[in-house]
């Protein structure tokens, strides 16, 4: 979509008609709507300005990490969580929408 964030569409053809999950990313740094540094909705090129979650990126005096600015899958307002931890999270919630889940 731009420099700043990009959609993905998941199909689960194991459904009959098949099962749509949409997700769109953006990377607000910087941006008018504020949500999180990283922000994501479940709709195919959603704007800037809608959210169902939120990832913050943060540090402590040794340490970047990323944590929950809002939305389900990220858990407590506390959690630090390292990029493949924030991405494995992620993906589980967009595939979900889908009706996709696995261990």
């Amino acid at each position: 979509m731009s420099d700043s964030s990009f959609t993905c569409t998941v199909v689960n053809r194991g459904i009959k008609g098949g099962r749509e999950a949409h997700i769109t990313v953006h990377n607000s740094k910087g941006g008018r709507h504020h949500f999180g540094d990283i922000n994501y909705v479940f709709q195919a090129h959603a704007n800037a300005g809608t959210s169902n979650g939120a990832i913050r990126v943060e540090a402590d005096d040794y340490n970047m990490y990323l944590s929950p600015g809002f939305g389900r899958f990220m858990g407590r307002d506390d959690t630090k969580l390292d990029a493949k931890q924030a991405a494995e999270a992620l993906w589980s919630e967009f595939v979900e929408q889908a009706g996709i889940e696995y261990e």
